[in-house]
């Protein structure tokens, strides 16, 4: 079974500021919502953990690993947000109505990673993790745009080429694969 949960809320979220990399905390809201993503996966098994090496994320798996405290956990920059150049902190209404995650748009600021670039990284992520894991219950916590691309993979490309579509909420958990 394969698990994706996205971190919870940051300022930057309610603020709606593109945050690519940028290592921020979450808030107080995010805090309480990693709980409660914690207390509702605190029954579950899981086999390994890997995380995104940003802050955000790391706090959200603290609070689900406190439930297991002998599971392994790797921390993986492949798992970290898109990369957003020039468009680091913007407003998202600012940048991403232009192209963000539509497939089929051009890329114009300076250090903004593709999609093709992104999806790249997190397909290494996957190839790298699948056959070692094969059978095992993994759990994965990390970005919104690591999900939607997790998505892209397993599902294909939705028809409006608009990855939006596979958004996810803060501290949101999404069943990416039951068996593998």
């Amino acid at each position: 079974m394969l698990i994706f949960v996205r971190h919870g809320q940051t300022e930057d979220n309610v603020k709606g500021i593109a945050t690519g990399r940028t290592d921020i905390p979450l808030n107080e809201t995010g805090l309480q919502q990693a709980e409660l993503v914690g207390e509702g996966l605190k029954n579950a098994h899981f086999d390994v953990v890997f995380v995104s090496p940003l802050l955000r994320a790391r706090q959200t798996a603290a609070a689900i690993l406190k439930h297991h405290p002998n599971t392994p956990v790797f921390y993986d920059e492949r798992l970290m947000e898109r990369e957003d150049g020039e468009a680091t902190g913007r407003l998202l209404e600012e940048v991403y109505p232009k192209f963000a995650w539509d497939y089929d748009a051009t890329y114009s600021y300076e250090g903004f990673e593709t999609m093709d670039q992104m999806r790249a990284r997190i397909e290494d992520f996957y190839n790298e993790i699948l056959p070692q894991y094969k059978g095992k219950s993994v759990l994965i916590v990390a970005h919104d745009g690591i999900g939607k691309m997790s998505r892209w993979i397993f599902e294909g490309l939705p028809e409006s080429h608009h990855l939006d579509d596979y958004h996810f909420s803060n501290a949101r958990s999404f069943l990416l694969r039951e068996d593998w």
